[in-house]
């Protein structure tokens, strides 16, 4: 197990191409109170949850570039 940045996760991706599991599927669960409230309005009322996780909502567009949806971004958290 190794611990990365952001930044340096990001270097990987250019590097090897990779893709993460959200962005393949188009969304990721994120916290309920990091969502902005457009980005809510988008997804729709009908916010798909865990039920082991309550507080968890499936956010379209949401990444590790994006993660808290299309309107978020990692900039302020590279390190």
């Amino acid at each position: 197990e190794t611990l990365v940045t952001n930044k340096e996760f990001g270097k990987f991706v250019r590097a090897t191409y990779y893709e993460t599991e959200a962005e393949k599927y188009g969304w990721s669960f994120v916290l309920e109170t990091m969502v902005d409230p457009a980005t809510k309005a988008e997804n729709g009322d009908d916010h798909e949850a865990d039920p082991e996780a309550e507080h968890w909502i499936a956010v379209h567009g949401a990444y590790w570039r994006r993660p808290e949806g299309p309107l978020s971004s990692y900039k302020y958290r590279e390190n």
